[in-house]
Order: structure tokens, then sequence, then C-alpha cells
């Protein structure tokens, strides 16, 4: 079956809820471990797959079109109820954080997972789901300018793949054109996306700092799971690579 062929229909914030408050009720009844990783099987995991399967297929459909009226209000809602849906999912992963059969667990659910539990709880807090909200709204909103903006090529009016794709042109002379005709269209659009660039950054930042956090950069860190690294172990590479890679670049150009 192709993506264009498979039914959508919007899985609620309300239903999928209802399913990961009972997991929640049945790890606080549970006797062993072997029962937690049950319960995040055969209760969590279904209804998270069915709630993230429509709403990916709804950005997908969305993205396509970003005109189509039912799309951008079935958008609308996911970026609503996302971060609310979120508060809800860790609520249960809270729950296997803290149960006494955590450690018994980890020979049934990878340690790994827990670890990114950990990292996720440090990323969220019930404070920031209007901010989250607002991030979603203002991300959609940036989706939607970029896909609808057309660009000057040769007499023609064109969508940013079609500039994206001759900017790997082979021609260089072509690949120029190209960059400058993606900085024309851009430039046309300056103030729009400056304004949600300017609100994206504070709503960020906001986050960060509600969670107790230096910046954004430390609360990325966490959204995307980085547990085998930080931002001082990559500023140590970087540091490393203006060392030691570029002087060696250099001198081989």
């Amino acid at each position: 079956m192709k993506v264009n062929e498979i039914r959508y229909e919007r899985v609620t914030l309300e239903e999928t809820k209802e399913k990961i408050a009972a997991a929640v009720d049945a790890v606080k009844r549970a006797k062993s471990g072997k029962d937690l990783a049950e319960i995040r099987e055969k209760m969590v995991k279904p209804a998270m797959v069915d709630f993230y399967t429509a709403a990916s297929l709804c950005n997908a459909r969305y993205t396509q079109d970003t005109r189509d009226a039912f799309y951008k209000a079935e958008m609308d809602y996911y970026d609503e109820v996302g971060p609310l849906m979120q508060d809800a999912y860790l609520q249960f992963t809270n729950a296997l954080l803290d149960s006494p059969y955590r450690k018994e667990a980890e020979a049934f659910i990878n340690p790994l997972v827990f670890a990114n539990y950990e990292l996720a709880r440090k990323a969220h807090s019930p404070e920031i789901i209007a901010d989250e909200q607002e991030e979603s709204r203002l991300v959609t909103a940036y989706s939607a300018l970029m896909s609808q903006m057309q660009f000057d090529w040769e007499g023609k009016k064109v969508p940013m793949p079609i500039i994206r794709g001759k900017m790997q042109a082979d021609d260089r002379a072509v690949r120029r054109a190209a960059a400058e005709a993606l900085g024309r269209g851009m430039a046309e659009h300056a103030a729009e996306l400056d304004d949600l660039y300017d609100q994206l950054v504070r709503v960020r930042d906001r986050q960060a700092k509600k969670l107790g956090l230096r910046s954004y950069t430390a609360l990325c860190y966490y959204r995307m799971g980085r547990i085998d690294y930080d931002r001082e172990m990559v500023e140590t590479f970087r540091d490393n690579v203006l060392a030691d890679i570029v002087p060696a670049a250099k001198r081989i150009k």
C-alpha cells in the first residue's frame, strides 16, 4: 500500500490519554519488572503508535499542500494536543522510572530506554506546555510559508524543491544562478521569516529558562536524547577540528 492510499483518521488526545492513564495505574499495581515490560509493550506502545502514526500521516498530507483546509485544521489540532500528549506519556515513563521494579525491568527493557526516559523527564514540565504549543504553531507556520514560496527561474515561478534541485546541478553556473534565485525569493519574505525566527527564539529560550537550564541548546540535547555526549564534549571536538583538521584540509587544497 502506498502512503497516499492510507486512510487518515484522527486519533484523539482523550482516547489515548485514557489508555495511558490505565497503564500508569497498572504500573502502580505491578509486582515485577516483567509486569512493567508487558504493560509498556501491550498497553502503551500500541496507543502511542496509533496516535503518532495519525499525526505523522496528517503532517505528510499537510506538507504536500499547505492550502488544504482540512489538513490545516488537523495540523492545528495536533499542534495543540501534541504537548498534552507528551505530558500524559511522561506520566507513564516517570511511573516506570520511579517503580521499585525498575532495575528488574531492565532485564526486559533495554537500559538505554530508561536513560532516554531520564532525559525526557529533564526536558519537560507542565509549566512549559503552553510554550510548547506556541512553538508547534510557529513551526507549522514556518513550514507553510516555506512551502508556498515561489522563485523566479528561467522566466517561470517555481517552488522551493525545484530550486533546491538546481543547486545540486553539475554545472557550477546553474548552481550559482539557483542560489541567487533562492536568495532573492527569501529576501521577499525577510520580514515574515525574521518575525517567525524571533518568536521561535523567544519561546524556546523561555522554555529552557523555566526548566532551570542555561539555554535552549541544553534543552535540545535532552530532547534529542543525547545520552552519550554533551555540549562540552562537542565544544572540545570543534576545537580539535579547528586545530588539526582545518590546517590539514588547507594543505591538501
